[in-house]
């Protein structure tokens, strides 16, 4: 036993959010993300079938783990960024896109189309306010290393994808056994390599990220990123 694994007993929230990372839903599985068979099978509701059942839901699940190559548990959530994976795919989504929106929030201010300014607020909801000010002055070095990423795409296609890169600079470095367990509860965005023309920023992109999950996206985590 880890000194992390030790120590979730002092924190139950981190210690359900482990607990249900390595005890899925066959809801939480993307087909995608899955080998040809159990891909099949899940698709068209055979594992949902045969996994009825608390037993049988732990029997499909382990099956499952075996076709991705995975252990059937994963614990060591020492390092910070590996808690990652607890999230939904929501927040991820959320995540990625309003850390995009702060990045490229100088030239979403410079929008004057009404159209163009409804879709973007219509787009960040809530976080339309803090994306074009405080959040664009917190990830102003992030900002110049994103000042020509993608030029060309649309303006809203930019920012998630740029947050999406950072976010997948993150994940870089996780263990094996750990990615292969949440490749198919992830965004599609984030089974992509990182880019790692990004390694040197990665201090930069967590520390950015970290403050915007637990101030503003998703406040809720905050218990278990402590």
């Amino acid at each position: 036993m880890n000194a992390f694994t030790a120590s979730l007993k002092e924190n139950p929230e981190l210690l359900a959010a482990v607990a249900r990372f390595n005890a899925p839903g066959l809801d939480d599985f993307d087909p995608q993300a899955l080998p040809g068979l159990p891909a099949a099978l899940l698709r068209d509701g055979t594992l949902k079938k045969l996994g009825a059942g608390r037993g049988g839901g732990a029997m499909i699940r382990a099956w499952l783990f075996r076709q991705l190559g995975a252990k059937e548990a994963f614990t060591d959530f020492g390092e910070e960024r590996r808690r990652l994976a607890l999230l939904e795919k929501e927040t991820l989504n959320s995540l990625a896109l309003v850390y995009g929106a702060c990045i490229h929030a100088r030239e979403a201010a410079c929008l004057i189309k009404r159209e163009e300014v409804a879709a973007l607020r219509g787009l960040l909801g809530a976080h339309y306010e803090y994306a074009l000010s405080r959040g664009r002055l917190q990830t102003r070095q992030a900002g110049d290393y994103f000042a020509s990423f993608r030029p060309g795409e649309p303006l809203a296609q930019r920012m998630a994808e740029a947050g999406f890169a950072a976010l997948r600079r993150c994940l870089a470095d996780w263990p094996e056994d750990l990615f292969r367990l949440a490749a198919p509860r992830l965004p599609a965005a984030l089974r992509l390599p990182a880019d790692g023309k990004s390694a040197p920023l990665l201090p930069v992109f967590w520390a950015d990220l970290k403050k915007l999950l637990l101030t503003q996206v998703a406040p809720q985590w905050q218990t278990c990123f402590a």
